[in-house]
């Protein structure tokens, strides 16, 4: 099993978060804090994203030192064990933060992952590879939960995006949702909203994986979607 407590954060706060179900962690160490900023495979992800929170305005394009999320830059085309530009996840919160103007993703040695915060639903997931089967998800989702609702409110994102679905991220923002809008004529968004994030709402959207998809269209979607909470 691999276990990550503690979400990645790259030295500040965040204005956008984005979701994914779980964490494996692999047995090999060979990316810097790895075990901090999680494998970039497994389960489902939760990744914060943005260059400011509510509390702390402003983006550097410089990466910071040590910031743990340098490794998505590194892998960036080709890493030791993993290709951060072949992951489907990587490439559309990438193409998302540059959409937001949460960082300039295509600036020489750009350091747009040091805006993100990646944290996960599920912090434990088969050793092998894979999501949690249900007694897996059971045995951890209380822990989980409050896991996420600290990490939010702690982070105080502007935004969040959930890369997971429907039914894996409902359960955790049942609870939640201040304002919960109608969605139509989309095909990779499912919910849309405002969730309590500290003392403001945060606008929500949960989009389905990005892996088989379409993603321009599904970055379109997710942008649109943002758009119309802010509006």
């Amino acid at each position: 099993m691999g276990a990550d407590h503690t979400p990645t954060l790259s030295g500040r706060s965040a204005p956008t978060v984005f979701v994914e179900r779980v964490k494996h962690v692999r047995n090999s160490d060979a990316l810097p804090h790895r075990a901090n900023a999680g494998s970039p495979t497994g389960a489902r992800r939760a990744t914060a994203a943005g260059g400011a929170s509510r509390d702390r305005p402003g983006v550097k394009e410089d990466m910071p030192p040590n910031c743990p999320m340098s490794w998505v830059t590194k892998c960036w085309g080709g890493g030791e064990d993993y290709n951060t530009r072949k992951s489907a996840f990587w490439r559309v919160i990438r193409a998302t933060v540059g959409r937001l103007r949460i960082a300039d993703i295509n600036a020489d040695g750009s350091a747009w992952p040091s805006q993100l915060v990646w944290s996960n639903l599920y912090k434990i997931a088969p050793a092998a590879g894979g999501n949690p089967n249900n007694q897996l998800q059971r045995a951890q989702f209380e822990g989980c939960l409050q896991l996420l609702h600290w990490e939010i409110e702690t982070f105080k994102p502007k935004r969040l995006l959930f890369l997971t679905g429907l039914a894996w991220a409902g359960p955790f923002l049942e609870h939640a949702w201040c304002d919960n809008l109608p969605v139509e004529g989309q095909v990779f968004i499912e919910a849309k909203g405002y969730v309590m994030a500290g003392p403001e709402p945060a606008s929500c959207v949960i989009a389905s994986h990005p892996q088989g998809k379409n993603e321009r269209n599904w970055v379109d979607e997710v942008v649109a979607a943002f758009s119309q909470l802010s509006s």
